[in-house]
């Protein structure tokens, strides 16, 4: 993949955080931070027709990459310093790449 998407793709910080509640509110704590280099577009319209109706007014992006993350992590776009939420994978491994959905739900969190 590094080779076919040589000088498109950029670093991204990815959080690892961990979501409580205590005393009846959320709380979040940042338990790691790592940089990844990957390809982060616009969710296709098509896709997001496809989501739930209170969905698709949230801010979707696509993030294709070849390090594998896990679902739940929090992203922090270098660009627009805007938090994303990991909501789906397509695991194309064997091609050496997968795909994420990324979802910003709300004024600058992704909840």
């Amino acid at each position: 993949m590094k080779q076919v998407l040589h000088g498109l793709t950029k670093k991204i910080s990815a959080q690892i955080i961990r979501r409580t509640v205590e005393d009846h509110e959320v709380v979040e704590t940042l338990v790691a931070t790592k940089v990844i280099t990957g390809l982060l577009l616009p969710l296709k319209a098509r896709a997001i027709s496809c989501k739930p109706e209170g969905e698709r007014s949230w801010i979707w992006k696509e993030l294709t990459t070849a390090e594998r993350l896990e679902l739940g992590w929090t992203f922090v776009d270098a660009g627009d310093q805007k938090r994303y939420r990991v909501m789906s994978v397509m695991d194309y491994s064997i091609a050496g790449f997968y795909v994420y959905e990324l979802a910003q739900r709300g004024q600058g969190a992704a909840s």
